[in-house]
C-alpha cells in the first residue's frame, strides 16, 4: 500500500471525527429579536436574563431529547415591588429545538421563548 494511501486515510479519519462532534445547548444564547439571554449549564440548570427597562432573572431546569427542550421549575428574581414575592412560575414550557449551525437555534412552541438565538462567544 502507497505511504500516500496511509495519510490520506488518516485526514479522513480525523476529519470524520471531526464532523462528527455532537451539537450542545450547554452555553449561554442571546435572542437575535429580544432583549433575552439564556445560559443552559451543564447540570441541567438554566439561568434566563430580560432586560427590558428593568432586568428580570429566572432560574430553572432544563432537558433535551430529540428535538424536544423541556424548561421547568422556574423561580423568577429582581422583580420590583409587589411582583418579587410571586415565588416559583411552576409551569413547565416545552419548545422544539432545530439547530441552524454550532452557533445558532431555532426555538418554536414557546411563546416568548420562541425564536432565533445566537451563541454568545466570550
Amino acid at each position: 500500500m502507497p505511504r500516500w494511501f496511509n495519510f490520506a486515510l488518516i485526514g479522513i479519519l480525523l476529519f470524520t471525527m471531526v464532523g462528527c462532534k455532537k451539537q450542545t445547548l450547554v452555553g449561554k444564547w442571546k435572542s437575535d429579536i429580544l432583549p433575552l439571554e439564556i445560559e443552559f449549564l451543564g447540570d441541567q440548570t438554566m439561568n434566563m436574563t430580560m432586560s427590558q427597562g428593568v432586568t428580570v432573572n429566572a432560574v430553572g431546569k432544563w432537558k433535551q431529547e430529540g428535538p424536544r427542550l423541556t424548561m421547568s421549575d422556574f423561580q423568577l428574581q429582581g422583580l420590583p415591588g409587589m411582583f418579587g414575592n410571586m415565588g416559583d412560575m411552576a409551569k413547565e414550557q416545552t419548545v422544539e429545538l432545530s439547530w441552524k449551525s454550532d452557533k445558532q437555534i431555532i426555538l418554536t412552541g414557546g411563546g416568548f421563548i420562541s425564536g432565533a438565538f445566537t451563541r454568545v462567544t466570550e
